[in-house]
């Protein structure tokens, strides 16, 4: 990075350019050029000042529209920009950009003339698993080497990955871009939109199998990303299973310049040499090649893939033409966004308990990397583990066939070798059946609500137990995770590093 520099946010457009971009007719007049600062699509009551609210189209309340735009305008908000629906009831007391059609196309739109503005070069980062874990790790890993644009929380739908290329700025020697792909056409339709000079593609499992039709429809919607590619370009993408040669020739098929892959064999661009487990640190001591070059590192994450994911975004740094070596130090210091997971020390009077929350979000074959982990884990002295484990075969992700995918066996071996002292479990009664050994400690089971074990969990738990949250979302999780932060006397990250 050279010199000084502005950091103050402006966008790059003038508003005669983010007419001409939508089509759209400002009224009563535009704003002063160079006084809009950012795209927001937050909550009215969060919209930074000077930003160009965006008015979601759709049905609503004539009210409800009103109370969005006033509160943003209150908040500072310097336009807003809506489609001419809204705006035949709707008269703020800010410029307003009246977009023919559905504001998300306008912003689609506003995205591509920013990106066409910028030298940026734009990283995108796709998967089933593990998007979010490369992104940002890897804006982390070389943010004293270029100043980079990234969003940390998930932020991988359409409309968002449009605001993230808006509010792309001159100075701006990079984009990191997180890109959902649950379907064929949206992986095409947001890939386009980005046109990245990097792809990465973390890992393809059976995530939203439904949607996609089949496990091979997966990989070729994923690795149609790289359709889209501008030259000069690079691949990413792991190697060393049947299903990731799968990928690999999916991705040739579409795509014949360099592709680097990283996994766990010396006949790979990126391969670990040595990985430690250390427990007090919580993290991985690792020692890899990276494009011909030896590289040490500590990895502050505690789950089992860490070691191979973190050679991903040290791929990437090398093909941005960054300094590996110091890429792969500056990872000591990386902070764990909340949905890689997150350790936490509780307090609950006299009772000290370590939580390792992976309630967020939760992967089929996630589930094995989950047991291995915490048969590394130790709780502390007369401390025991205590696992809450949401839904396995999630039938809305993977359909009637997920046993198929993961079978049980696999996992009731996991199970029996990863020390786990007592067991709570939400879901499918019959699922964890299959994959429970006898002699563990099944204390309690529902099928719905997680939150409906607070109380007789908060009963069982003793000094320096070691308790592992494990679900997601579409099975409530995270609500019992807060519920139970919520009921403790005090709780902090065990490990600085982790973001809150």
């Amino acid at each position: 990075m050279d010199g000084a520099f502005d950091p103050t946010p402006r966008l790059l457009l003038t508003p005669d350019e983010m007419a001409a971009a939508t089509g759209g007719t400002w009224r009563p007049r535009p704003p002063a050029d160079g006084s809009l600062s950012q795209v927001s699509v937050h909550r009215p009551e969060r919209v930074p000042a000077g930003s160009l609210y965006v008015v979601p189209s759709g049905p609503r309340m004539a009210d409800e529209i009103l109370r969005r735009v006033r509160t943003a305008a209150a908040r500072g908000a310097g336009a807003v920009l809506m489609d001419g629906e809204t705006a035949a009831h709707c008269h703020p007391a800010v410029p307003s950009l009246i977009v023919p059609g559905r504001v998300s196309r306008a912003l689609r739109r506003l995205a591509e003339a920013v990106r066409d503005r910028t030298a940026a070069r734009r990283v995108l980062v796709t998967g089933t698993e593990g998007k979010t874990g490369t992104k940002n790790p890897l804006a982390h890993m070389v943010a004293d080497q270029g100043r980079v644009h990234v969003r940390r929380s998930i932020g991988n739908m359409t409309d968002q990955v449009a605001v993230m290329l808006s509010n792309l700025q001159a100075w701006h020697d990079m984009a990191v871009i997180e890109v959902a792909a649950p379907t064929l056409s949206t992986a095409q339709k947001r890939a386009r939109l980005v046109r990245p000079h990097i792809c990465v593609i973390t890992e393809v499992g059976y995530e939203h199998l439904r949607k996609h039709g089949s496990a091979d429809a997966i990989i070729e919607d994923k690795a149609s990303v790289v359709e889209h590619i501008e030259p000069p370009a690079t691949v990413i993408i792991p190697a060393g299973t049947a299903r990731q040669a799968r990928l690999r020739a999916a991705v040739e098929r579409r795509y014949d310049g360099r592709i680097l892959t990283f996994g766990l064999t010396p006949d790979l661009d990126a391969y670990p040499v040595e990985r430690v487990f250390d427990p007090d640190r919580l993290g991985w001591r690792v020692r890899a090649q990276v494009a011909g070059q030896s590289i040490s590192l500590f990895c502050p994450r505690i789950e089992e893939h860490a070691p191979v994911s973190c050679l991903a975004p040290l791929l990437a740094s090398h093909a941005l033409g960054y300094d590996v070596a110091r890429a792969a130090d500056a990872m000591r210091t990386y902070r764990p966004y909340r949905t890689e997971g997150i350790v936490r020390r509780l307090v609950f009077g006299q009772r000290r308990i370590r939580v390792v929350d992976k309630s967020p979000r939760s992967y089929l074959l996630g589930q094995m990397d989950m047991l291995r982990t915490i048969a590394r884990l130790r709780p502390g002295p007369g401390g025991r583990k205590i696992l809450v484990w949401g839904d396995i075969y999630d039938r809305r992700e993977y359909g009637d066939d997920a046993k198929a995918l993961l079978p049980p066996a696999a996992l009731r071996a996991l199970v029996a070798e990863a020390g786990i002292d007592r067991v709570y479990t939400c879901g499918t009664r019959d699922d964890f059946q299959a994959v429970l050994p006898g002699h563990l400690d099944w204390v309690r089971h529902i099928d719905a609500n997680p939150v409906d074990l607070l109380e007789v969990l908060l009963g069982d738990l003793k000094d320096n137990d070691l308790l592992v949250l494990y679900g997601d979302r579409n099975d409530n999780m995270p609500a019992l995770a807060e519920a139970l932060y919520d009921r403790a006397d005090a709780h902090r990250t065990t490990d600085r590093r982790v973001a809150e």
